[in-house]
């Protein structure tokens, strides 16, 4: 702005300078002609020059406006860099981006659980997810099979073609055999022991068998609950479960997030009892 004014105080010197030549050219030519031609020649010039001044005085505003044009650009460029550095616009600022890190930290907060859930289903086979359609569709075809009396192998090859996960296909095994049954589940695991027998004949099934009965009588009524012992007993007699199976499937529970589940605590005494037979069998 400061340079826009002395430039427009430049431009106006001149414009005098130009004027006052004009004034001093009309004059000479004044002196030289007759007085009445003097007077004549005066009042054309005159007008010429108030005609010069009238358009030499306009160029000046002109270039005025022109000049402060620029001025409002260079005002618009400063406003775009120039940073607030007061201290409520800094508090403002570290709360904003406060604010962005903390939505990030509470979304992976969110996140972590959903993740552990699906890592836990896909290592238990997808037996977790009991109630799915896939699931009810397995048990409702192995029940199917039960109903048409047929063996024990050729349902457990049924089941080996199925392509669902093995842990999930020894639960929908599990909750066919026990198909309405009320009462008496140690019963009706002796009674279907060749089922249960064909199941675990690869090695690792006592353990997937195991983790299908505890999951059965956890959604189950609540008599399959309290029979859990017995239906462990009753395989065991039957050579279906092995003493270091069962043992290691409680002390895995006991250890792992259902510590505290029902199924492991009316499991107890049928633990403790075989705890017992062995240490007594170790001092004969």
């Amino acid at each position: 702005m400061r340079r826009a004014e002395k430039e427009g105080l430049k431009e106006g010197e001149m414009a005098d300078e130009e004027q006052k030549k004009v004034k001093k050219e009309v004059k000479k030519k004044g002196s030289s002609s007759s007085k009445d031609g003097t007077a004549k020649s005066t009042s054309p010039k005159k007008k010429a020059s108030g005609s010069d001044e009238d358009r030499t005085s306009p160029t000046h505003s002109q270039i005025d406006e022109e000049e402060e044009a620029p001025d409002e650009d260079d005002g618009d460029d400063d406003v775009q860099w120039l940073t607030d550095t007061s201290l409520d616009a800094a508090r403002q600022r570290i709360q904003e981006q406060l604010s962005a890190v903390t939505a990030d930290m509470v979304m992976l907060s969110t996140d972590e659980p959903e993740k552990k859930k699906k890592a836990a289903s896909n290592g238990n086979g997808g037996s977790q997810n009991g109630n799915s359609m896939h699931y009810k569709t397995l048990v409702g075809k192995v029940k199917a099979n039960l109903k048409k009396g047929i063996g024990a192998n050729e349902l457990l090859s049924h089941l080996s073609a199925h392509p669902a996960p093995a842990q999930e296909k020894m639960s929908a095994l599990v909750e066919a055999l026990f198909e309405g049954t009320e009462k008496g589940f140690a019963k009706e695991a002796d009674k279907k022991k060749n089922y249960f027998a064909a199941a675990v004949a690869e090695e690792g099934s006592q353990l997937l068998l195991l983790h299908a009965i505890e999951e059965f009588s956890c959604k189950s009524t609540s008599n399959a609950l309290k029979e859990v012992a017995l239906v462990l007993k009753a395989l065991y007699d039957a050579d279906v479960l092995e003493e270091e199976h069962i043992v290691l499937w409680y002390q895995k529970g006991l250890k792992g997030d259902n510590k505290n589940s029902k199924t492991l605590k009316n499991a107890q005494p049928f633990i403790d009892w075989l705890q017992s037979a062995e240490s007594e069998t170790e001092e004969e």
